[in-house]
């Protein structure tokens, strides 16, 4: 390689002179935390698009039915009970 290569960081030697830092990859210290704020940023941007969704658009019918409507509140107790007794009884295994 040329010595113009050498001095912008394109050679694989020891290129301490150029302030690009070490080759290779990273340690695990420095990639563990990264990926983890990096979920936690996608989670929030994922929750609060959910919930600005959810904010504009419960009440965004056009004079059809609501929820209530369409799900009598008996109809979801009696949907409800036996999920919520089958997880628990899982969890007590």
């Amino acid at each position: 390689m040329t010595t113009e290569a050498a001095t912008i960081g394109l050679t694989h030697g020891r290129s301490e002179d150029t302030g690009l830092g070490h080759r290779g990859p990273e340690s695990k210290s420095i990639v563990v935390p990264y990926g983890f704020w990096l979920f936690v940023l996608s989670d929030m941007v994922l929750f609060s698009a959910l919930f600005a969704s959810y904010g504009t658009l419960v009440n965004a019918t056009d004079g059809g039915p609501t929820t209530h409507q369409l799900f009598p509140a008996t109809w979801l107790r009696s949907r409800r009970s036996p999920c919520c007794c089958r997880a628990s009884s899982a969890a007590w295994r």
